[in-house]
């Protein structure tokens, strides 16, 4: 009988899934790995599947539909730690399909758990941006925390709200022993969607225009603090039932951002005349069912999602203080720092 932790991680083949078994196992964890039959096969860039990752890092796999209650138990046979990061990331994607994906396939594995491995410490990845926020063009004045109005924005928002109310549900009136984290703008190595179409977008942009209007903040966080944080939350007692936001300390603009982006080849931004926000996100709203109607003959991501545009303009500014109380130090507080290294790993990749 070994003495380290047995560690499940679900939507191990994914971006994030990936750095959370190679966290695990950076910390002595046995990692148990598993995800859809379908995202094991291969490394597929494309969809942001990396299976070969896993395999590397020594990780037992175990594939299984978490949609289906079949095979979860033998899933959780002597689990300590459950790392719920499975789920579907997409604005374009009915109801139906993210409710099943993030809610209902949810429910069967804490449901799993709550019979056959009631002990497992679980963390669920939530998503940050289900807060309300303030309309286009208007700054915050204070960094929304963990308390902040909850009033998601688009479908995929409402189904990880709906997943956040579930499991915190099942944690009050059934004993799960969960805790959730809200995770903000992901970006790292293996990335290729959320933060990495910006990277991709502005780092080999010669000469980016910048309209001075751009000043409202983006939240970041690196999926390196993201897995850190989630193992950090889960070996504590007294982060049962709570909450935490996983973003750094920058606030940087969107304008800053694209400066700093475009500035790791060596380019120079330069600011042009304000251009107004309704234009912009009426054009980044064609642009976007453009590519819709080509994604789905292509089957790939589309890189504007007509349910993100509604998030152009606004002002996204987040506590981390929450967290930091508990003790956890950021490994990249400053989203400057980590762009850089994920650009240079881009490059050494050749995805750039």
């Amino acid at each position: 009988m070994s003495d380290r932790p047995l560690s499940l991680v679900t939507g191990a083949a994914g971006f994030t899934g990936t750095h959370m078994v190679e966290t695990l196992v950076r910390a002595g964890h046995r990692v148990r790995a598993t995800d859809h039959p379908d995202a094991l096969m291969r490394d597929d860039r494309l969809r942001g599947r990396f299976p070969s990752v896993i395999r590397g890092a020594g990780a037992e796999i175990i594939p299984a539909d978490l949609t289906h209650l079949e095979g979860l138990r033998e899933l959780l046979t002597d689990v300590d730690f459950v790392f719920h990061v499975a789920g579907l990331f997409s604005y374009s994607a009915p109801w139906e399909t993210l409710y099943k994906i993030n809610v209902e396939a949810t429910r069967n594995l804490c449901e799993a758990i709550i019979a056959h491995r009631k002990s497992a410490r679980v963390v669920v990845w939530g998503a940050g941006g289900i807060y309300a926020t303030k309309p286009p063009g208007l700054l915050l004045e204070e960094p929304i925390d963990e308390t902040g109005k909850q009033a998601p924005a688009n479908r995929y928002l409402r189904s990880k709200w709906h997943q956040e109310q579930l499991v915190l549900d099942m944690h009050r009136y059934l004993g799960l022993q969960v805790s959730l984290i809200r995770p903000f703008t992901v970006y790292g190595p293996r990335g290729v969607y959320g933060g990495a179409q910006m990277i991709f977008q502005f780092a080999k942009t010669r000469r980016p225009r910048i309209p001075k209007n751009f000043t409202s903040r983006i939240p970041f966080s690196h999926v390196i603090d993201v897995c850190e944080a989630a193992r950090y939350i889960a070996e504590r007692n007294d982060t049962i039932g709570e909450a935490y936001n996983v973003v750094d300390d920058s606030s940087y603009s969107l304008a800053e951002i694209i400066r700093i982006i475009s500035g790791t080849h060596g380019y120079r931004a330069y600011w042009v005349m304000p251009i107004p926000m309704w234009l912009v996100r009426q054009c980044a709203y064609v642009a976007g069912f453009c590519m819709r109607q080509i994604c789905r003959i292509t089957k790939q991501r589309p890189a504007i999602e007509t349910q993100a545009v509604k998030l152009l303009g606004i002002d996204l500014w987040f506590s981390n203080e929450k967290l930091k109380s508990i003790g956890y130090v950021f490994r990249y507080p400053d989203v400057k720092i980590g762009l850089q290294e994920t650009v240079k790993w881009y490059e050494q990749a050749g995805w750039l």
